[in-house]
């Protein structure tokens, strides 16, 4: 026997016990099966509590592979069920949610689940799954996990479990452009959150509840019309994500951080926090959120003067995003991307962009962005060669207007509003124009330093 499991097995009389990769292979080596696999196992779970997602999957595989070599039993069902949930988890860090290994993970777990029956199991598998099916952005399938494990939630009213439940449904309704009711969801999972029992679902579910909950609040606040709340959830979850000390819930904070800024159309805050993200991503191999970050920096940059380089960056983070099978944000990213096209004076290259992104949005049911896409659109038709197509550009902001209305959208809406107008006043239409833009800027209680609250406010002083 080795010498190293010789000290093992005599008690450890040595002052450190070796760590378990290093018995993992000495038991692998020794034919042990079951010993290897367990050693294995507790090395892929030390590399997953580093957040070392690339590590960890190695280790979990190979006892994976182990175990499935076991003969059959109720034991080993529970066994490999464990461990492809968190093998799902890492894939979810390493590759993204839509790639194939996570779906391959989350898949294997579901089937395992249902024969161990497992209530415990059953949610980190269904969360899992969810996730897969909502960054593929599969809205059907999403929307049926949802409301499965709310109902299942509902059954045991476990609160870690009901924040899981109201987290996901809220999550789905936000992608459908149902913003009241993710509103509702989201803010029940935040009250439901509580740091100190459930600081350890990062771990669970690849981010911690609390930081996703208020991640996805942020974003529904700033669509409701509500900037300055929302700018509070976003600061709440990126501070509640470093006190955690989670990799990858530092990653998905920062990557909805820099999103809400691109959409919030601060530059210089999303360029930071898209900065903050890639260094971290790179760090941790974080492939989605690479790509993602690399979007959204492109258009940071483009918006600050840089607009060649701002398209290079934006077209190679959506190549990376589009290849791991996420359709998740996709369409918002071609619209950061027909924006940068356009501040580098490529405007039918921008309405390409803006056309296949609306394209997608109709595949996919994720209609949350369609009222910006709109009004993109009737900013790039109306400076067009040749005088541009000022009916076509009417059109597409009163249809931004309409779909804003129809999903409470007011932060959209002003922002068609105000285009609308502006086109209009050049049209010498004054009274027209102060009369859309005025009663919807009226509504705004909050978000005066916001550059769309400031806009509006500046051109109905020109229009009175």
């Amino acid at each position: 026997m080795p010498a190293l499991l010789q000290c093992w097995k005599s008690g450890g009389r040595r002052r450190s016990r070796p760590n378990p990769k290093l018995l993992a292979h000495h038991f692998t080596q020794a034919g042990l099966a079951g010993r290897a696999a367990k050693y294995w196992q507790l090395a892929g779970e030390h590399a997953f509590r580093r957040s070392a997602a690339a590590e960890a999957i190695g280790h979990l595989t190979k006892s994976i592979d182990l175990v499935r070599s076991l003969p059959e039993s109720g034991a080993q069902a529970e066994r490999e069920l464990h461990l492809q949930t968190m093998l799902g988890q890492a894939c979810i860090a390493r590759y993204g949610y839509a790639a194939p290994e996570t779906a391959a993970a989350f898949a294997r777990a579901r089937d395992l689940v249902e024969a161990v029956g497992d209530i415990q199991q059953q949610f980190p598998v269904l969360y899992g799954y969810w996730a897969v099916q909502y960054v593929r952005m599969a809205l059907r399938e999403q929307n049926a996990l949802a409301e499965q494990t709310l109902a299942l939630a509902e059954q045991h009213r476990d609160p870690e479990r009901l924040c899981v439940a109201h987290r996901v449904c809220g999550a789905t309704n936000e992608m459908m452009g149902e913003l009241l009711v993710a509103r509702e969801h989201l803010e029940q999972a935040v009250e439901l959150y509580d740091r100190e029992r459930h600081g350890s679902t990062a771990f669970t579910f690849g981010q911690d509840l609390g930081v996703a909950a208020l991640s996805h609040l942020n974003w529904v606040l700033w669509l409701l019309g509500y900037p300055d709340q929302a700018a509070g959830r976003q600061a709440d979850a990126l501070s509640l994500a470093h006190r955690v000390g989670h990799k990858n819930t530092l990653g998905f904070a920062l990557m909805y951080s820099a999103m809400a800024s691109a959409y919030g159309r601060t530059a210089g805050s999303a360029a930071e926090h898209s900065e903050a993200l890639l260094e971290l991503a790179r760090e941790q191999k974080f492939d989605l959120w690479t790509a993602g970050a690399t979007v959204v920096k492109g258009w940071a940059i483009a918006r600050q003067g840089q607009a060649a380089a701002g398209v290079a960056a934006s077209q190679s983070g959506l190549a990376q995003w589009t290849s791991s099978g996420a359709e998740w944000m996709r369409p918002f990213f071609l619209g950061l991307l027909g924006e940068a096209c356009a501040l580098s004076g490529d405007v039918r290259r921008g309405l390409g962009a803006l056309d296949e992104a609306l394209a997608a949005d109709e595949r996919t049911g994720q209609c949350w962005p369609d009222a910006e896409l709109h009004r993109l659109r009737g900013q790039l038709v109306a400076v067009l060669p040749d005088g541009g197509r000022p009916d076509e550009a009417i059109a597409a902001f009163q249809r931004a207007i309409q779909i804003a209305r129809r999903q409470s959208a007011k932060s959209w809406k002003l922002r068609a509003a105000t285009d609308l107008a502006r086109l209009w006043r050049h049209q010498g239409k004054h009274a027209e124009a102060s009369d859309l833009l005025a009663p919807v800027h009226a509504w705004f209680s909050e978000g005066f330093e916001t550059p769309d609250v400031q806009e509006a406010k500046a051109l109905l002083d020109v229009l009175r």
